[in-house]
């Protein structure tokens, strides 16, 4: 493999710099005394029996119910409205009795669900899109932040059997070099982090070589990554019978992994994927094991799995995922409608890897969708994703006709002003350059045949 070598000029190492300053600063933020003791709670819980999980979790939801009753107006007005008390719960079969919660029903009324015994200025905001196209601001209390990092370390990392100490390398959503470059450096180091993160943007048959040079330096144990962007990387090694030895582990998430992608990317790095679900709501939280199972974390949330009319499907059939979040006391979300689909296991077998944690049959989320773009590389919708967080958009789609162009329709708030719109437009055109985007603002996204609305209807594979 012949490739050119990397030249770090004085801008890319003050980059690598700062990016690492901020590492430091966000590992003291994560890795806490709090974090430790959850990590803890954490390990005791993965023994608990499954009598004690369902225990467990019905005191966790009456005691959020009766908080989101006493601080949370969104849901103080809704219960009164409903003729709902927290305190008749009985089981957890009484939570239907609240209606579902719909995503632009938080859009409208984000203020309403923010907790109000907590000091907004003291909390954590995250934004994120999914892969639905519209922004979601969300607000996570310092306890909660110290949980998701636990179940980082706990359950996703440690069923890899890696750790956060551990060498990484992350092909995700963040926008590192600008969508034009053509030569590498496409990635930035982390120091604090022990993180190689690595552009999702600029992976085309040219640029992989450097990538793959790059890890071959770096020898990552472990890769964390959207399925669209490790899969060209994969797909390389498999062609070239080549592989990166360093390698132990590559961990999933944000996108749908379907079986043919795990097959190559397994085959490529030489090792397991374990596939991870979550989401910056954190209603949820799965994880697969050593054993090919996927687990779900009961302490995070409850999930429901309903049909379209918002009923429970039998035990082994695929439905809607509709989660109540447990943890998160800042901003709760009860019976809110996720838009993936999964499904619970016909028995409850027991895990070869002897975790008690409740094993999830199925996990389909949104199908994989991506744009392609000239040169043979191609953007995941996960990493489109986090292009969408200007605010003020409700609904938005990707079509995609040709290798030079796509259609952006946007469905918009009548907040929506040109600001937003410039800010999307540009961070839209980082991620698919040299694309042309075609600007659409309409009333609403059209349902395709059966009701669905897929975020990324891309027509150049079919030609």
């Amino acid at each position: 493999m012949k490739v050119s070598k990397t030249y770090y000029s004085s801008p890319i190492l003050f980059q690598n710099a700062v990016f690492s300053l901020y590492g430091y600063y966000l590992r003291r933020k994560r890795y806490n005394g709090l974090q430790k003791v959850y990590c803890d709670i954490l390990r005791e819980n993965e023994r608990l029996s499954q009598e004690e999980h369902e225990k467990r979790k019905l005191r966790s939801l009456k005691a959020i119910l009766k908080h989101c009753e006493r601080n949370v107006p969104y849901y103080r007005d809704l219960f009164r409205k409903v003729g709902f008390k927290p305190e008749n719960i009985q089981t957890l079969e009484d939570l239907p009795r609240l209606p579902l919660l719909e995503k632009r029903d938080v859009l409208k009324n984000t203020g309403k669900f923010v907790a109000k015994n907590f000091n907004r200025y003291n909390m954590i905001i995250e934004e994120t899109s999914g892969t639905s196209g519209a922004p979601l601001k969300i607000y996570w209390d310092k306890n909660f932040y110290a949980w998701i990092y636990a179940m980082y370390e706990q359950r996703m990392r440690g069923s890899a059997r890696v750790s956060n100490k551990d060498r990484r390398a992350n092909f995700t959503g963040k926008v590192l070099v600008p969508h034009g470059q053509k030569k590498p450096p496409f990635w930035r180091y982390n120091l604090a982090e022990k993180q190689l993160y690595m552009s999702s943007y600029h992976l085309n048959e040219d640029n992989i070589p450097h990538y793959i040079k790059a890890l071959l330096r770096f020898k990552p144990k472990y890769i964390t990554a959207y399925p669209a962007s490790i899969y060209p990387v994969a797909k390389y090694l498999v062609s070239n019978k080549e592989t990166i030895p360093s390698v132990t582990s590559v961990i999933s998430h944000s996108e749908y992994l379907t079986s043919a992608a795990r097959q190559i990317i397994e085959k490529g790095f030489g090792c397991k994927v374990y596939n991870h679900y979550g989401s910056v709501e954190w209603v949820a939280a799965i994880n697969e094991c050593e054993e090919g199972n996927l687990h779900i974390t009961p302490e995070f949330g409850i999930i429901e799995i309903l049909d379209e009319k918002g009923k429970s499907v039998p035990r082994g059939q695929v439905g809607e995922m509709v989660c109540t979040g447990l943890l998160n006391y800042g901003m709760p979300f009860i019976r809110y409608r996720t838009g993936d689909m999964g499904a619970f296991p016909e028995n409850d077998d027991a895990c070869p890897c002897d975790r008690t944690l409740p094993i999830f049959k199925a996990l389909e989320g949104r199908k994989a969708a991506f744009l392609s773009l000239p040169g043979g590389g191609s953007v995941g919708s996960a990493a489109l994703s986090t292009a969408f967080h200007a605010e003020n958009i409700l609904e938005s789609q990707l079509i995609q006709d040709s290798l030079s162009e796509i259609i952006l329709k946007i469905v918009v708030s009548e907040k929506f002003d040109e600001h937003d719109k410039n800010y999307l437009l540009s961070e839209l055109e980082k991620r698919i350059y040299p694309l042309k985007i075609n600007c659409e603002f309409v009333d609403s996204i059209s349902p395709e045949k059966g009701g669905k609305k897929p975020w990324i209807i891309n027509h150049v594979l079919n030609n």
